[in-house]
């Protein structure tokens, strides 16, 4: 299934949903933050994350970023495609549409490795790592969706790998994510049992700044997604 078919397989928000999210403090701190660290998201299966992500990606990171933003996204539930190699080739594939001129810069890894390339998760962690370092004068933002739905082995490598990205091109100032170990983070919960935290961090734990909404009930409840 290709991105965009994934994306518009999840269905649309409906009216007047999801718009406590843009307006939650944590959320344009880090909107308007000169250097973006992670922002994790996090609630029950069911409470409308994947719509939220479709909202994100469509709507409010559009219009709240620089144009020059590179902006690109990926769901861990696409079939057969649950792993981060898929995810990285898809993240660079887009990187690419949007900054073709960086081509020449990867073109050696891409055809030194040839096909085998989509399954060299070391060599594609290379090749993203110098297309984010790329971008001097612009950021890049990745939307990952359904971490849960990735490859368990394949989740703390994910997040492992992000932290040291995030060590390597994130100015001084602003916080720097606390050593890249620390994230802003928004975990609306719901009445249920929230994912396990430990599934989808690092060895290394990922605190949140201040407290983590746990207030609010759920993004189904709050947001009135059904």
């Amino acid at each position: 299934m290709s991105l965009s078919r994934a994306l518009i397989t999840v269905p649309k928000k409906v009216p007047g949903t999801c718009e406590w999210f843009q307006s939650h403090h944590k959320f344009r701190n880090w909107l308007a933050s000169r250097n973006r660290g992670l922002f994790l998201l996090s609630a029950s299966p069911g409470c409308g994350k994947s719509v939220l992500s479709r909202f994100l990606v469509e709507k409010i990171l559009p219009a709240g970023m620089p144009v020059k933003t590179t902006l690109c996204y990926f769901f861990f539930d696409i079939p057969d495609q649950k792993n981060i190699p898929a995810a990285l080739c898809a993240l660079i594939h887009q990187v690419l549409t949007w900054r073709p001129e960086l081509t020449d810069l990867v073109q050696k890894d891409i055809i030194g490795n040839g096909p085998a390339l989509t399954l060299k998760e070391r060599v594609l962690w290379r090749v993203f790592g110098k297309l984010v370092s790329a971008h001097v004068d612009s950021d890049v933002v990745c939307v990952l969706d359904a971490l849960d739905e990735c490859q368990k082995d394949g989740r703390p490598s994910l997040v492992g790998q992000l932290q040291t990205l995030l060590a390597q091109t994130v100015y001084d100032g602003y916080d720097k994510v606390r050593d890249s170990r620390e994230c802003s983070r928004c975990r609306p919960r719901s009445c249920h049992e929230a994912p396990p935290a430990h599934d989808c961090r690092s060895s290394d734990p990922v605190t949140s700044h201040g407290n983590p909404a746990s207030q609010c009930p759920g993004l189904c409840r709050r947001g009135g997604i059904e």
